[in-house]
């Protein structure tokens, strides 16, 4: 039987993310987090062969990244069931 495409989307995302502290990235970087003015994003500057590189960080944290997942899974799901609903509807249009 085949189940619907929502069900590969269904996994903790948490377990993608051991719970050991960063060391690099934007985790170890928070306190040192700066805002762009003009496109208020957040970022922190490294310094790659002399030269100071910005490094943007669309999250402010772990938990904000897995917030966006979720609400971006229950999207779609919501997305597809009204979807199907519409194909269901028109199916039967056109059998009449």
């Amino acid at each position: 039987m085949v189940g619907p495409i929502i069900d590969l989307l269904k996994f903790s995302p948490s377990s993608l993310f051991p719970d050991e502290k960063r060391d690099w990235g934007c985790e170890a970087n928070i306190a040192h987090m700066k805002e762009d003015s003009e496109t208020k994003e957040k970022y922190y500057e490294v310094r790659v062969n002399g030269t100071s590189t910005r490094k943007y960080c669309p999250y402010k944290d772990r938990d904000d990244l897995l917030n966006l997942i979720e609400r971006r899974r229950n999207g779609l799901e919501r997305a597809i069931g009204v979807y199907m609903e519409e194909v269901i509807m028109l199916s039967n249009i056109f059998l009449l």
